[in-house]
């Protein structure tokens, strides 16, 4: 299995490369905001590459961009895995309905 993969995955991925926004909180830490770049998307998650620090399980808000409305969409997610890549985080995310 490749790095990443989710093996339980129902529909496949599409390139998606879009700027957005996440909202995370921690005990410790609090609420803290940061940008993400995303890289794909399926109806149940996508991949993505942030700024700030993700780990499995964490539920997070993202903010997805609705150009017709001129709006960010806000739509939780969990992280299901994470990797370190330089000094950002790789993450695989599944939408929370």
């Amino acid at each position: 299995m490749v790095m990443g993969t989710h093996k339980k995955r129902n529909s496949e991925r599409e390139a998606f490369t879009e700027k957005i926004f996440i909202e995370t909180s921690a005990e410790s830490s609090g609420v803290g905001k940061c940008e993400a770049l995303c890289t794909d998307i399926s109806g149940q998650g996508l991949g993505l590459t942030a700024e700030c620090r993700l780990e499995k399980a964490q539920i997070i808000k993202l903010y997805l961009s609705v150009e017709k409305a001129k709006t960010a969409l806000p739509v939780f997610a969990e992280v299901i895995w994470a990797q370190p890549v330089n000094e950002r985080i790789r993450a695989g995310l599944r939408f929370l309905i």
